[in-house]
């Protein structure tokens, strides 16, 4: 069987499945890929809070890898991303925010290891809300709660250092990105050959 695809989500799902030796090693993490946990494409929902109403939700990142050297909050973007303009990457502000945002509750998480996620969020709320005036925790037993505590539970006992990656995929001879702003985002260049004369690609290593 041949997959074919195309655009950023399938390439985040190459990065992650068959690019991931290199984008660790750019990342000077010599942790064998066996050894990572990878989450692809977690959610924590895409409707934003406005100055008037808070909410819990804040993005859908597209991958999130873990080792015992350290965690890497990914961005994916490719050379027809709307993003990408004169080998710059400029994330968008809500992009830039659920990093900050994932980073306080994982912080939270590992400074006291809650009972309940219920404890957790009732401890945490007044940290979030003064993080964000558009913020506020996940109410009990919604799924975001469910799926936020996975994630901060699988994470936290992973690398204490966390990082904000940009992975960028070139296709063909396209040109890499040369710089990513904001300038805390550290930059990984990929390239993964295409198919037919078309922007698509096969789905394997």
């Amino acid at each position: 069987m041949s997959v074919l695809a195309y655009g950023e989500d399938p390439l985040t799902f190459w990065a992650v499945c068959f690019g991931l030796r290199s984008v660790l090693g750019q990342l000077g993490d010599q942790t064998p890929t066996e050894e990572a946990t990878v989450i692809y494409r977690p959610s924590f929902g895409r409707r934003a809070g406005s100055e008037t109403q808070r909410r819990s939700e804040f993005g859908e990142f597209d991958a999130i890898v873990g080792t015992p050297a350290g965690i890497y909050l990914i961005e994916t973007k490719w050379n027809g991303s709307s993003e990408f303009k004169n080998g710059m990457i400029a994330l968008r502000d809500e992009q830039i925010r659920r990093h900050d945002v994932l980073r306080r509750y994982l912080a939270l998480w590992r400074k006291q290891p809650p009972a309940s996620s219920d404890a957790f969020y009732a401890s945490c709320r007044d940290s979030l809300e003064s993080m964000c005036n558009t913020l506020t925790v996940p109410r009990r037993n919604t799924k975001l709660a469910r799926n936020l505590s996975f994630v901060l539970q699988t994470l936290a006992p992973l690398g204490h250092k966390i990082h904000d990656v940009l992975v960028f995929v070139a296709l063909d001879n396209d040109p890499f990105a040369s710089h990513v702003s904001p300038k805390s985002f550290r930059l990984v260049n990929l390239r993964r050959r295409t198919t037919g004369g078309t922007a698509y690609f096969v789905l394997d290593g």
